[in-house]
């Protein structure tokens, strides 16, 4: 039996899910969703999913908010974005075509390219390695989903964990020999590392909250996620074995997706504390000078 889907998991993680499935807006949010913040390696962009055309679809804009452009520009639903190493390429997942695979956004000249041929790709986010040479992806269904490893030179797929379970959400480390993610096999939903040959699984949390969304610090030496062992979602970071875990937003509004910039900084997130509208933030990396980088439909 598959354990007990949360209250976090259905709010969260089906977002994407059901905006997939046909879903007009971001199910219980308010108007313009501006979400999933991710920093180009150079520090200079940030890439982020707005429905504000009136579905899903990927954005660019300047570190400072400004410059805000739709690369996607098509009727599918755009969403799970992950920026390559290079600064070249974002994967993201679509429902092109009816069914939900990952595919590539040349940055440079707008060209999109079909990766996987899949058709469950989970929404949520994927990650590179460090290489650019694989994307480690969920796929599945929404209460048994597994990880895979797809080689972009020739295009195979791997099997990474194999449980009537949830996994999601992978991160993998910048040394490339780990990918953390979350799963609910122990009853919750915790974060866990995984050798990207699937051996070593280790869990790294353990708390009777909901843990998710992992990302690795660019020295290796933190996990962010959000949580909401604080009652709320909150931003976390962690030392990357699961010790000394600290709460960055400290915030009543639900505050959820980390990004690291690639110096260690700064962490982007998302966050409804503006009027319960959806925006995306920029912190520094021990929690201060949060600054609001969206405005619905607008700039800064």
């Amino acid at each position: 039996m598959n354990p007990q889907i949360t209250p976090f998991f259905t709010k969260t993680i089906l977002v994407g899910v059901l905006l997939l499935n046909g879903a007009s807006s971001f199910p219980g949010m308010k108007d313009i969703r501006n979400r999933e913040p991710t920093w180009s390696p150079d520090n200079a962009k940030i890439a982020f999913v707005s429905n504000r055309d009136g579905n899903p679809e990927i954005y660019i804009m300047d570190a400072d908010g400004s410059n805000q452009r739709n690369m996607t520009n098509s009727p599918a639903m755009d969403i799970g974005l992950a920026w390559a190493n290079d600064g070249k390429k974002l994967a993201f997942v679509s429902n092109k075509g009816g069914k939900k695979d990952i595919y590539l956004l040349n940055v440079n000249s707008g060209e999109v390219t079909r990766l996987t041929n899949h058709g469950d790709v989970l929404t949520t986010p994927a990650a590179w390695s460090p290489d650019d040479s694989k994307i480690v992806f969920a796929a599945g269904s929404h209460r048994n989903a597994d990880l895979y490893i797809v080689d972009l030179n020739t295009n195979q797929e791997v099997r990474l964990t194999k449980d009537d379970v949830l996994n999601a959400m992978p991160s993998w480390s910048p040394d490339g020999s780990k990918i953390a993610f979350m799963s609910n096999r122990s009853g919750n939903l915790d974060i866990y590392t995984i050798k990207p040959s699937g051996e070593e699984l280790i869990q790294i949390t353990t708390h009777d909250a909901e843990d998710g969304w992992p990302r690795w610090s660019p020295n290796g030496f933190q996990i962010a996620f959000f949580s909401m062992r604080d009652g709320n979602f909150e931003i976390y970071v962690m030392r990357a074995d699961g010790k000394y875990k600290h709460n960055l937003t400290k915030n009543p509004g639900s505050d959820a997706a980390p990004s690291w910039s690639s110096d260690g900084k700064k962490i982007l997130f998302h966050s409804n504390r503006y009027q319960d509208q959806e925006e995306v933030y920029v912190m520094n990396a021990d929690g201060t000078d949060s600054v609001r980088l969206t405005n619905g439909a607008g700039g800064k």
